[in-house]
């Protein structure tokens, strides 16, 4: 049989190409037990606006003395992001066909968002909420519950290789830095 798996750092809004690799596979491992990066897609992501600009969305998060934290691990430095976002997104795309149809469900979101003090749990809600409107059913886990360790694809190639994977699913720049032969090396097709 078989098994698509997606391992991917959980994004804040991801773009469209990532729901469309994360739809076509079985499975969604989040993999939030890496180091959080700075001015990075983790805690931010550009909205297009009507005018054709791009519009910078931030997830404020206390970085100073963490150089090492994880994803899991990085919490939001000011609790009113969540207010100023959602204006953003109603001001700018209140106009646009269909909107009206999504635009309770997205404030019933921002708000539950409010008092969460986690990044991590902020890219999970969101994703899932984005996943549950697109109809995408794929099956989402969490890498801390699953074992992984060695190098940077190791840690890959294990998870995969826990999820019972066939075939690891990936986003072309992974070719850059994604050894292979590890993988097929486990009978993975990558």
């Amino acid at each position: 049989m078989n098994r698509r798996v997606v391992v991917t750092q959980s994004n804040y809004l991801p773009w469209r190409g990532w729901f469309e690799m994360v739809a076509s596979a079985d499975v969604l491992v989040f993999y939030d037990t890496v180091q959080f990066t700075k001015r990075d897609w983790r805690s931010r992501n550009r909205i297009r606006t009507p005018d054709g600009s791009w519009r910078w969305l931030t997830v404020p998060v206390i970085t100073k003395g963490r150089y090492h934290q994880t994803i899991r691990d990085t919490e939001v430095s000011d609790p009113t992001w969540c207010d100023s976002h959602l204006a953003t997104l109603h001001h700018t795309y209140s106009l646009f066909p269909g909107y009206a149809d999504i635009k309770e469900s997205l404030s019933r979101l921002y708000h539950s968002l409010g008092d969460e003090s986690l990044l991590s749990t902020i890219n999970w809600t969101t994703t899932n909420w984005l996943m549950d409107l697109l109809g995408i059913r794929t099956e989402v886990l969490d890498a801390g519950n699953i074992p992984h360790e060695g190098g940077a694809t190791e840690r890959l190639v294990e998870i995969a290789r826990h999820m019972g994977a066939t075939e690891y699913v990936t986003g072309p720049a992974s070719r850059n830095y994604l050894d292979v032969t590890c993988f097929v090396d486990a009978g993975i097709d990558v």
